[in-house]
């Protein structure tokens, strides 16, 4: 981060361990940077309220949700969107 203080960035984890309490971290002393921070709900593990209720917070239970929401923040076009969306389908 320091390395590199223009460049903005996607944090993307899950709920097994401390990923959302480090995102908090990482967007306190870097605000503004953090344009997204996805944490895959795979173990229904209750996370921190500061972190749930933060603007730049997706959490999401598959691929495809996760998709919908960087397309609904502008961070992926509707066609990425949809390649996910597709891709998912062929996997299932």
């Amino acid at each position: 981060m320091a390395r590199n203080p223009d460049t903005k960035i996607i944090l993307i984890g899950d709920d097994g361990e401390a990923d959302a309490n480090v995102y908090m971290r990482i967007m306190r002393e870097y605000p503004g940077r953090v344009e997204a921070a996805l944490i895959h709900n795979v173990l229904d593990k209750e996370l921190p309220e500061n972190f749930v209720t933060h603007p730049e917070a997706i959490i999401y239970r598959d691929f495809e949700e996760a998709a919908f929401d960087l397309h609904a923040k502008g961070l992926i076009t509707r066609a990425q969107m949809e390649a996910v969306a597709r891709e998912v389908g062929d996997l299932k």
